[in-house]
């Protein structure tokens, strides 16, 4: 028996031609693509893929009385989202999907065959789908900036891998990175920080943003903004300190850290001002999602601020902590009035927020936070940084590259989120997303060694869960998946 080694994440059942235990089909020029009416799009993906691994170029054609590549849509047959059967033997290939996104996980899944078994491929039949609708990568350009270029890069390996959860974290203390046509000073002046004698900078227009939303979405891809309030905005405080409690002039920090500078609770203009900050920025993201951060907020200068110290009173609030959760329910409206989902970090929780409230659970194993969110009937994603912050280190070499601790290939894979909740609520877990963050990593070669191979790993979570393969089988399907990466030139971690 033929062994798919390569196959990350691996599909739910494959099965053998036992009539042909040793055949191949052989592709080549005698073939076309074949798309039903509804599969053109997804065809032209396809050809462009074998072009690219086997420099074959493939007819696309409505029919054909020769061999082919059949690719349908078709939800009677394949009833669960994102569902797709693969099917090689002697009269071609074809590749059935749900829906779209489904037909393109099967086209990956044969790009990956390819790139192992070139233009013979094994006779078999693969069915597959999704455990989990939320697989998410989580980039953070605030600290060091990155280009487009190296998203789209990004972008194109979460594709391979069935990703389909692109969590873009625009703003912190250290920079703002979108561009504001209302609010022109926060690139201006936000987008910019004094590094060490020099001046470090970077944003994204909002036509580049476009661009890289429309590329994801070719890849089934959606971009979720994080815009982070109320804590972590010092960059955008540097740009218009009235924002701020004591509207002191400050710059945008130039240290990794929680910086104090918040803003202030207490006035209008705040919320005058981030509604239509949101109002702007709200349209560049078709996705029902957007994150508003919401995670380690100091209320040190509200609790001496006259405006927040007032407005805590006339509302009855008992502490400052309450000022935060009545700022996280007005964004949560003005979301839901601009037909968008909040998501926030875990400690927005302390709050009372709607059923439709998506919580991030990312404090040590997660269990506590999620546990507490679905008391409360609040959809979570897990994202506990003890084992998917990928900003910590890979091995426990001491020249090993990273922070914190170690979350090594292996503490990735067996990561069960099942483990994490109770079967009864088992329904508000949306899924899993490993986090990015990029303090000590300055270039996109440094993401990248950070990134991967563990974004396999986190792709066989998401994917199958509680179905997983032993872990010497995947990592064994993991060297054989590194020819991708390097046809990719992708750098990696070699220490697992």
């Amino acid at each position: 028996m033929k062994n798919l080694e390569p196959i990350i994440p691996y599909p739910m059942q494959i099965e053998y031609f036992d009539d042909f235990p040793d055949d191949y089909l052989i592709l080549d020029k005698t073939y076309s693509i074949v798309p039903s009416s509804k599969a053109n799009k997804c065809a032209s993906v396809l050809q462009k893929e074998i072009l690219q691994i086997l420099n074959l170029n493939l007819q696309i054609k409505k029919e054909t009385k020769g061999l082919e590549i059949a690719l349908d849509i078709d939800n009677s047959q394949l009833i669960t989202k994102d569902s797709y059967s693969l099917t090689i033997d002697d009269y071609g290939i074809e590749i059935i999907g749900n829906n779209e996104a489904g037909l393109f996980y099967g086209i990956q899944t044969l790009k990956q065959l390819l790139f192992n078994y070139h233009d013979h491929l094994p006779f078999c039949e693969i069915e597959d789908d999704p455990i989990y609708h939320w697989r998410g990568l989580h980039l953070d350009v605030s600290r060091h900036f990155m280009p487009i270029s190296f998203i789209k890069k990004l972008i194109d390996q979460m594709a391979i891998l069935k990703l389909n959860r692109f969590h873009w974290h625009l703003t912190d203390d250290q920079g703002w990175r979108i561009e504001s046509k209302r609010f022109p000073k926060l690139t201006e002046i936000g987008s910019k920080r004094n590094q060490n004698g020099e001046i470090y900078e970077g944003f994204y227009s909002q036509e580049q943003i476009n661009d890289l939303v429309l590329y994801a979405k070719e890849r089934f891809i959606e971009v979720i903004p994080e815009i982070d309030l109320p804590g972590h905005t010092q960059a955008m405080i540097a740009a218009y300190p009235s924002l701020s409690c004591f509207e002191e002039d400050t710059k945008v920090w130039n240290e990794w850290g929680v910086s104090e500078n918040v803003l202030c609770m207490g006035k209008f203009e705040v919320r005058s001002f981030i509604t239509e900050l949101l109002e702007e920025i709200i349209p560049l993201f078709p996705s029902k999602y957007f994150h508003i951060g919401g995670d380690e907020c100091p209320d040190t200068n509200w609790k001496s601020c006259p405006n927040c110290q007032s407005y805590l009173k006339n509302n009855n609030f008992q502490n400052e902590r309450e000022l935060q959760h009545d700022f996280t329910t007005f964004l949560e409206a003005l979301l839901k009035k601009n037909k968008k989902t909040l998501i926030g970090w875990n400690e927005i929780n302390e709050g009372k927020l709607s059923d439709q409230t998506i919580i991030m659970c990312w404090q040590g194993d997660g269990k506590e936070a999620i546990q507490k969110a679905v008391s409360l009937n609040k959809s979570v994603i897990l994202c506990p940084n003890n084992t998917l912050y990928f900003d910590w280190k890979q091995s426990i070499f001491p020249d090993e590259k990273g922070a914190f601790g170690v979350t090594n290939l292996k503490r990735v894979y067996e990561f069960d989120p099942e483990q994490h909740i109770e079967f009864e609520t088992q329904h508000l877990l949306l899924g899993v997303q490993a986090n990015l963050w990029t303090e000590y990593m300055q270039t996109p070669d440094d993401v990248e060694y950070m990134t991967f191979p563990r974004l396999l790993a986190l792709a066989e979570i998401a994917w199958n869960s509680g179905r997983k393969q032993p872990w010497e089988d995947f990592l064994k399907r993991t060297e054989e998946y590194k020819k991708i990466l390097k046809n990719y030139h992708i750098k990696y971690c070699e220490r697992i």
